[in-house]
């Protein structure tokens, strides 16, 4: 799932351009006062192998300080002696700035931003054979301090007088601090790091000499800054300072134990001598069970030579920091120790050795959110538990968990989302240091690349020490799209789907993704997906628009938050268990510290943590809520009249005839497009193809439309509660943004699926004469989750869709399972799916009757509609006894005269509809015999109101009027003779 990319190669790189040179000028007289140091020690030459390049230390500009022991460069005869260079990974430029005239084992420097300083820690070790290079670890000895000038003409060495059994770290700090820039009056400022003693901060002036050298014009000032500590950390990149400590918590009694505590040091340029370049962040504490340090033993190292933080082996942190408020402090739970109890000797070997293993186990404190995640491996236990050694780093908005050869965990912890969606990756991933034998030791520290300084610099680039490469780190979509394929659990996919809609942003992967979804399309699993699919897009197309107080208010995820996440294989073995748990005592970041930072430094980092940890609890917006009142709301359709729907404006042109517009929507919707300009594809279409046409449908649906209107009232209700300086109408726009967005991401997921499912313009034209082919089947299955993803979560629909697939359905189902999905309002009957139904099927008696029962379905109006664009008689006949009722009844009476469309008006609101109960067989309408006289007014009146009617007296003539006379007289004989009877009845009664 990783990419490791090498960017930098240390034996190929620094070695090639490598100067031999002296550097700047140095002489080749030894460096006395380092030589008297150790006079009687032993040399070290198993430290460094002959030629190899070993990088100590890296500088906030990305300058790597590498050593390599190899021979003198003016006399060849001497021993071995220790070369000390910088390599500019940007430039690609090595260059040597000090040459030691013996051998010694470098374990960490640090050189100055003149270049005019070199700080290094050398440790001496008893005895040559003490360095084991498999087991990864530094031999006991003792750490010596060094600084050296290195512009000098005669280069000093100056021995600090520090010599400790414990790790010792120096640190240069980088940053316009007094003096920047000046030629004659500059400090130059060092941390010295005594583990488990003292921080020490050295101030050392310094002074031009000629034109381009600088040297010290004085002895170092020296402070203590912090004492006692158990582990610490520079951020290079962002110049802080991390600590972690043990002391009894304010306020509990003396024989309670002592709790860890973190504390940032926050290093800023001042420009006045008696500032502290630095502010002290207010003290975490950590409710995790971290052992304090023990004074009457010596700590293990790891022999990481490029090392961020003391490489104490019992103990792996990691704090963790993002430009947008992110804070994270990462730990490892220590693994089994050895087991010297008698006790458990006593038991049988089985019970015995699953009593010792211990799974593996870490711990993240989101400082951000307030709360911990906590994952438990249980299937790494005992050696492998014991040896293992978590890397954690920052991914994008992901915190990066790596265990070499056994899991990728990327933990969903930005500060933007609340934790979830967490992807767990077990299938041992490929790495490019692992070889044969697994059991090589990987010791992965950071690597800082030069960047801006408003990304973060931690964790997008990682070293190998054993290789001595460096590797920046991209997540691999290829890699996602197969984890999202092999995996078992469902909450793992979701977990993909959601980085590679809010994050990945790969058209390309999504398509792939869905594919897949495409091979089962009746797992329940599927309509998951496509709601998470339209609740991710739709955050993540807002996020460009809207300010974060606004975007809070918005749900990124239709699944429950913070509430932790299991992975399993198929076998039901459990891989991984993550859980949470709420801070006990949170962090205080008082308005005046924050003022006090921000004259000192631009890192906005602690304004946005302050701010993340200061907003108050808001409930974001849950479109299921809307969906919720829209079922309640539809059982009664006069509460749709409440709804406020916009309207558009009139007088925008020519009003369009009915029959025409309902002729053109039935194309559109149901036929492909024809004679199309040949125009640039966008990046939608390039990936997806061409928008089907029924997702460009231009009209709307009164339906979607109140449902729109539903969801901006009740969105502009809940963003009214938090936002209260805003006023109305930018909360209504701001609703009205969010639905128009919610359609569009709609309309994208159905492209999606119709791409996948639909090849070739064939899938366009919905012919409904044909049966439907199995390819159209599974489409209409899809479309059927599509369709119920939509109404779980009340999001718009395009109004083109239901035209479509109605029709989909009516090729793929039998009639009476048609019939069933329109009656469970699945499926609806649209006019444009009737005119289409009307113009695709034949006449005869078997599809009048289909034609009779879908009809019957529509609305009045929309039943008139259809029935004047079917040229058939049994509709004439219908809309004639339509009209003579109209026409006959009394309070209709003066409206004989009217025109054409009050006539039409009156036919669509007056009577019921009984199409379904017309006989097909009721074909011959024309009637004769004598005349009679009531009939013959009635025709009259008719004539006068519609002198165009025409006079058929031929049955089978074509019409060129939906209604004739002759229609007209067999309606006015059976309306009088139904009258004539409930008259007869009625009397009778009396």
């Amino acid at each position: 799932m990783l990419d490791f990319a090498c960017y930098l190669d240390v034996h190929s790189s620094i070695v090639k351009n490598k100067s031999q040179q002296s550097p700047r000028g140095q002489s080749t007289k030894s460096a006395s006062s380092l030589q008297q140091t150790q006079a009687g020690g032993d040399v070290q030459e198993q430290a460094n192998a002959t030629g190899k390049v070993v990088v100590v230390g890296q500088e906030k500009d990305g300058t790597v300080i590498w050593t390599k022991d190899d021979i003198h460069p003016y006399e060849k005869d001497k021993p071995l002696v220790t070369y000390v260079g910088t390599y500019s990974p940007s430039t690609q430029a090595s260059e040597v700035v000090f040459i030691h005239d013996k051998l010694v084992t470098i374990v960490g420097a640090s050189i100055n931003q003149e270049r005019t300083l070199l700080a290094f820690t050398v440790l001496h070790v008893e005895s040559t054979r003490a360095w084991d290079q498999k087991n990864g670890r530094q031999p006991k000895g003792n750490y010596q301090v060094f600084l050296a000038e290195v512009q000098r003409q005669d280069p000093s060495v100056y021995n600090l007088q520090i010599e400790r059994k414990s790790y010792v770290k120096v640190q240069f700090l980088y940053g316009q601090y007094k003096g920047f820039g000046s030629a004659f009056d500059k400090d130059s400022h060092m941390l010295v790091f005594l583990h488990k003693e003292a921080v020490g901060l050295y101030h050392i002036p310094l002074a031009r000499m000629g034109d381009k050298g600088v040297i010290m014009r004085g002895q170092p000032k020296t402070e203590i800054i912090f004492h006692k500590f158990s582990w610490c950390q520079w951020d290079t990149h962002h110049q802080r300072l991390h600590l972690l400590y043990h002391r009894k918590p304010i306020g509990e009694s003396g024989e309670a134990p002592a709790r860890p505590f973190v504390k940032c040091f926050q290093f800023n340029p001042v420009g006045t001598s008696h500032d502290k370049p630095f502010h002290v962040l207010p003290d975490v504490r950590m409710d995790l069970p971290i052992p304090p340090p023990s004074s009457k033993s010596n700590s293990s190292y790891l022999d990481i030579r490029l090392c961020n933080s003391i490489p104490d082996s019992s103990l792996n942190m990691m704090v963790l920091t993002h430009p947008n408020g992110t804070y994270c402090v990462c730990y490892q739970h220590p693994g089994p120790g050895p087991r010297k109890s008698t006790a458990n000797k006593k038991k049988p070997r089985k019970e015995r050795s699953s009593s010792a293993d211990t799974a593996l186990k870490y711990s993240v404190c989101m400082l951000h959110h307030g709360s911990y995640l906590h994952c438990h491996l249980p299937n790494i236990t005992g050696e492998a538990a014991q040896k293992a050694r978590l890397f954690f780093g920052v991914i994008y908005d992901y915190l990066l968990v790596y265990l070499p050869g056994h899991f990728i965990h990327l933990l969903n912890v930005s500060a933007e989302f609340e934790p979830c969606h967490h992807i767990l990756w077990h299938d041992t991933p490929s790495h490019p240091t692992i070889g044969p034998d697994e059991s090589d030791v990987h010791h992965l520290s950071h690597f800082i690349k030069d960047r801006p300084a408003t990304v973060s610099g931690t964790g997008t680039y990682m070293y190998d020490s054993s290789l001595g490469r460096a590797y920046k780190l991209s997540i691999d979509n290829a890699c996602l799209v197969d984890l999202f394929a092999e995996c078992y659990m469902p909450s793992t996919r979701l977990a993909v789907l959601h980085y590679a809609v809010i994050h990945a942003k790969d058209l390309a992967v999504l398509k792939k993704l869905i594919s897949f979804l495409c091979n089962d399309i009746t797992s329940p699993e599927v309509q998951k997906l496509m709601v998470e699919f339209l609740v991710a897009s739709t955050y993540y197309a807002l996020k460009k628009q809207l300010n974060r107080d606004q975007m809070k208010l918005f749900t990124f995820t239709a699944c429950d938050t913070g509430r932790g996440q299991l992975e399993k294989t198929r076998s039901g073995v459990k891989l991984a268990q993550i859980t949470c748990s709420p801070m006990k005592q949170k962090l205080d970041l008082s308005s005046q510290w924050l003022r006090e930072k921000s004259r000192q430094t631009m890192d906005d980092m602690w304004t946005n943590l302050h701010y993340h940890m200061s907003s108050a609890h808001v409930t974001r917006f849950d479109s299921r809520n809307v969906q919720k009142a829209w079922t309640e709301l539809s059982k009664d359709p006069d509460n749709l009249k409440l709804l406020h729907v916009p309207v558009p404006a009139a007088g925008s042109g020519r009003k369009e005839s009915v029959l025409r517009r309902l002729s053109r929507r039935a194309k559109s919707a149901l036929s492909p497009k024809t004679g199309r300009k040949t125009t640039t594809l966008s990046r939608t279409d390039a990936v997806l193809g061409s928008t089907p046409p029924f997702l460009e449908h231009a009209d709307t649906n009164l339906m979607e439309e109140h449902k729109n209107a539903l969801t901006t009232e009740k969105l502009s209700q809940h963003l009214s509660v938090y936002l209260t300086k805003d006023p109305k109408g930018k909360i209504h726009n701001l609703a009205t943004e969010y639905v128009a967005c919610q359609l569009q991401q709609s309309k994208q997921l159905c492209h999606l699926l119709w791409s996948v499912m639909a090849h070739g313009t064939e899938a366009t034209h919905i012919r409904l004469s044909v049966k439907g082919s199995l390819q159209d089947e599974d489409l209409f299955q899809l479309l059927e989750r599509y369709y119920f993803a939509t109404q779980e979560i009340g999001y718009p629909i395009s109004p083109g869709f239901h035209s479509y697939f109605t029709a989909l359905g009516f090729r793929c189902l039998d009639f009476r399972l048609f019939q069933q999905y329109v009656d469970a309002g699945v499926l609806q009957i649209t006019t444009e799916f009737v005119l289409q139904l009307i113009e695709d099927l034949p006449d005869d008696p078997e599809h009048c009757n289909i034609k009779y029962q879908v009809i019957s379905k529509l609305s009045k109006e929309e039943a008139v509609l259809c029935c004047q664009s079917w040229d058939h008689p049994i509709s004439a006949k219908w809309l004639s006894e339509r009209y003579v009722a109209s026409c006959l009844t009394e309070e209709h009476t003066t409206h004989r005269h009217g025109n054409k469309e009050e006539r039409f008006s009156l036919l669509t609101t007056s009577g019921s509809l009984s199409i379904g109960s017309v006989d097909s067989s009721m074909v011959d309408v024309h009637t004769s015999g004598p005349p009679f006289p009531p009939l013959a007014t009635f025709m009259a009146l008719v004539k006068e109101g519609d002198p165009h009617l025409p006079e058929i007296g031929a049955h089978g003539s074509r019409r060129a009027y939906p209604m004739n006379s002759t229609f007209l007289r067999e309606a006015a004989m059976s309306y009088s003779s139904i009258d004539r009877s409930s008259r007869e009845a009625s009397s009778r009664v009396h």
